[in-house]
């Protein structure tokens, strides 16, 4: 049962995020609805909280002691030394698998009773990652909390796993680092926004409009805007104060440093991870942690297993090859078998059916098909003690359960090692995902941003091309270098790491804190956004494709949840291993897009650039931001992407023309008279909008745009040019911050002058084209936006959005001569307008 607030007067969100002691971005992505304005929260509102999640559970799942470096004392209370040359009795033989059948090793007694516990050991590990796998929450129905209280498991689970020694995990960097507590970025959102209300303050205090005949209706609105400005920073400066609300648990997620740096991995970690052994006795493969392989080895008696004995397997004769075995036993290790039962195990030993396939293929012996191949690296070995969990201990392709983070089918094939399956990740839902930014004190801030799901067929192979469907038909007779990393330990591990094959461009994983884990397999799917707004819904947009090659890495400083980038016109959609893995993912990889999807993409980033309110926003580069701004004002500006008579979709068309075209068109501007003219009809004209709202319109554009219609304003002398300044300026404002940031770019190129007097300047230029009246009205929206901060806050209080009235008729003629006058008094003296 989640925990919720209800919304009561005065509150906002950030403040309820200081009282609950819950950071803001964990609000917003519970509440994905109040992403788009934070401010619209209404009294009786229910706010949904994060659940506490415990870093450490303390509570071993499958705890087993680590091993007995030497054999026990015997009943004498001498330790066991290794056995004497003559009159042993063999009660088993093993094959080890990673020696790939050139040796086996004869057990007598002891060691059999040794083998046997210790199985039992690691069987009692595997029962518990069993227990784990069942309690996974299914793909369709799992939240982040199901998610993260899963991957708790898992990561209790892996450390039972290491402190008895089955699997070997990395030693700490610092041995004394212990898992980092959440950043409580509460406060430095507060001191953000006291810093734009002192800038407001200050623009507000400074500002006196020119041109003005009556200055007391002036200074009577702007009291009243400061007050209300000053009433707002007494209220945050109260937030800043330190609070004396108890301690609350903490909603951190689990990450690879819990896992590694735990209180409960108690241990000195294995150097190796468990071992697969194949025994005769019991016709199947167990599994021995490798220092008790190390251990043992010195007690078993080995045996080199001859090329004539396994020809006589392979050619079919299972007898003679049996016989052998029992012959060399006795020639090599005793004269007199005191005890039949060895040669009883290979009787029942029926190595020509039953689990024949297992034993044919550990040693490489090809069937009639000559097809069947035997994956015996570490990785594989980890896999298919793993799948023991999931699946019956058979070579033939079958079907079972794995644990990534949620339960999933998947097809296996153990001889191979390989593991296929097709999935949601990190779950149906969709992992929340942030925007970064930085904020006014400059301090790199997130804020959430909807949620992100893949799509993902991953494949987990030692072999290249290899599926689990059947064989790949191609045998496996040489040595282990034909095996790669396959990426299996992942099924076991709580934190999953991404990265990309330099060579084949392919998106692989590998297993964070694991030893010798490599990044190995692959995965391929869509790449999926959910609009904040669709939260009610599972309506995902596909952004990119993932594919199975032509991926590129991500570089050593990206560190966002996505990216995304214009690279010399190819576009590039990077990502972070946590939106695909949730809880625990880390690496990344970069996924090529078609640049027909750019109209999608340039939707996200204008979305992006609204939220944290045309703040600087890390999720895209300067290229594909710069190409945005271009196109965008190109759409407008120009009829190369439509028709005079018909604008429809000019906006999609221009950002779908393609950097080349968009360069030569920039690069040859000439006459921004012309430019006006075409900026006038088509800003007024809905259907050239493409059907995204006006206040999408990065600050840059817009910029660009009211000094084209400004600084032509008086020589057109078009009243679809005021219509056209009043639209742009009621429409495509969003916020008081947005529309400081368009004050500073009206000029020819956009580009952010950093002065109050270049915000000042440019306001005299607004105003120098109205008349008094008009002036009146645009001084007022300008300072009731100063108060309200959002222009939505001001289409509620006010009624419209409208800066001023455009004129119609002889009433716009009549103000010529004061336009004119008004112009020259700021030193703009009307000329033909042309750039230079």
């Amino acid at each position: 049962m989640s925990q919720t607030y209800t919304v009561k007067a005065g509150d906002t969100l950030l403040a309820i995020a200081i009282q609950q002691q819950v950071d803001f971005n964990q609000i917003l992505a519970l509440n994905p609805k109040y992403q788009p304005n934070p401010d619209l929260i209404q009294i009786g509102d229910i706010i949904r909280l994060p659940q506490p999640v415990t870093a450490e559970t303390n509570q071993p799942i499958s705890p087993v002691a680590p091993l007995e470096p030497k054999r026990p004392l015997c009943n004498a209370g001498s330790l066991e030394t290794p056995p004497q040359c003559e009159g042993t009795d063999i009660k088993n033989v093993l094959f080890v698998t990673k020696e790939q059948g050139k040796q086996y090793y004869c057990l007598d007694e002891k060691a059999q009773q040794y083998l046997e516990e210790e199985a039992s050991y690691t069987q009692q590990l595997i029962e518990g990652f069993q227990r784990v796998l069942e309690q996974a929450p299914d793909a369709q129905t799992a939240s982040e909390q199901d998610h993260l209280e899963h991957i708790n498991k898992k990561k209790q689970w892996a450390i039972d796993a290491a402190n008895a020694g089955a699997i070997a995990v990395e030693q700490p960097k610092n041995e004394t680092q212990a898992a980092s507590a959440p950043q409580d970025d509460n406060p430095k959102r507060v001191e953000a926004k006291l810093k734009e209300l002192e800038q407001r303050r200050r623009f507000v205090s400074s500002y006196r409009p020119p041109f003005l005949k009556d200055e007391s209706s002036v200074d009577d609105v702007k009291a009243r805007v400061l007050q209300s400005i000053e009433k707002e920073i007494t209220y945050y400066e109260q937030l800043a104060e330190p609070t004396t609300n108890p301690q609350k648990p903490a909603t951190s997620a689990v990450t690879l440093e819990n896992f590694t740096h735990s209180k409960t991995l108690t241990t000195k970690p294995a150097s190796k991870h468990i071992v697969e052994v194949f025994s005769v006795r019991q016709n199947q493969f167990v599994y021995v942690r490798a220092e008790f392989l190390e251990r043992e080895q010195t007690y078993w008696r080995k045996r080199t297993t001859t090329q004539t004995m396994l020809s006589k397997l392979r050619d079919g004769n299972v007898g003679a090859f049996k016989d052998a075995i029992i012959k060399d036993i006795k020639d090599g290790i005793t004269k007199k078998i005191e005890n039949p039962e060895i040669e009883l195990v290979f009787k029942e030993w029926k190595a020509e059916g039953g689990n024949s396939g297992e034993w044919k293929a550990s040693h490489y012996i090809l069937n009639e098909d000559g097809d069947t191949r035997f994956a015996t690296s570490a990785e594989a070995q980890l896999l298919r003690w793993g799948a023991s969990a999931a699946v019956k201990s058979t070579f033939e392709p079958s079907k079972g359960n794995v644990d990534i983070g949620i339960k999933a089918e998947a097809a296996y094939s153990l001889a191979e090692a390989s593991v296929e399956f097709t999935s949601y990740l990190p779950y149906e839902a969709g992992f929340p995902i942030s925007l970064s930014y930085t904020d006014a004190n400059k301090q790199t801030m997130n804020y959430s941003f909807g949620r992100f799901r893949t799509n993902c067929t991953a494949k987990l192979s030692c072999f290249a091309g290899a599926m689990v469907s059947g064989s790949a038909g191609v045998s496996n007779q040489g040595s282990q270098n034909s095996q790669q990393p396959a990426g299996h330990s992942i099924l076991l591990a709580p934190s999953v790491g991404m990265g990309v094959n330099q060579a084949t461009g392919q998106v692989g994983v590998k297993a964070e804190g694991f030893v010798g884990a490599q990044v190995g397999g692959e995965l391929s799917g869509g790449l999926e956004w959910q609009h904040p707004e669709k939260e009610t819904t599972l309506s995902f947009s596909e952004l990119a494709k993932l594919k199975a090659e032509g991926n590129l890495s991500v570089g050593a400083g990206f560190g966002g949840d996505f990216q995304i980038i214009l690279d010399d016109g190819q576009l590039i959609l990077y990502c972070n291993g946590r939106i695909v893995w949730g809880a625990g993912g880390s690496g990344g990889f970069g996924a090529t897009v078609n640049f027909e999807q750019i109209w999608e993409l340039a939707q996200v980033i204008w979305d992006g650039l609204q939220y944290v309110d045309y703040r600087q926003l890390d999720n895209v580069n300067n290229d594909m931001y710069e190409y945005l701004t271009q196109s965008s004002y190109m759409a407008f500006a120009t009829n190369l992407v439509t028709t005079v008579s018909n604008p429809a979709q000019a906006w999609k068309n221009a950002i779908l023309a393609g950097s080349t075209k968009v360069n030569i068109w920039w690069n040859r501007r000439q006459s921004q008279q012309i430019e006006a003219e075409i900026l006038a009809r088509h800003i007024v004209n809905k259907q050239a909008w493409s059907g995204i709202t006006p206040d999408k319109l990065q600050p840059e554009t817009i910029g660009m745009m009211l000094d084209t219609l400004a600084e032509t304003f008086y020589d057109s002398w078009e009243k679809d040019q005021e219509r056209a300044i009043c639209y742009l300026l009621g429409n495509s404002i969003y916020s008081w911050r947005k529309f400081e940031e368009v004050l500073a770019r009206i000029n020819p190129e956009g580009k952010k002058q950093n002065s109050d007097k270049s915000l000042f300047n440019n306001l005299a230029r607004l105003n120098a084209i109205l008349d008094y009246a008009q002036q009146q009205e645009f001084n007022d929206w300008v300072h009731n936006l100063a108060q309200e901060d959002k222009l939505t806050k001001l289409a509620q209080v006010k009624g419209t959005t409208r800066p001023f009235t455009p004129y119609t008729g002889n009433r716009f003629d009549m103000k010529r001569n004061q336009v004119g006058v008004q112009l020259a008094s700021i030193g703009r003296t009307p000329q033909n307008g042309r750039y230079v």
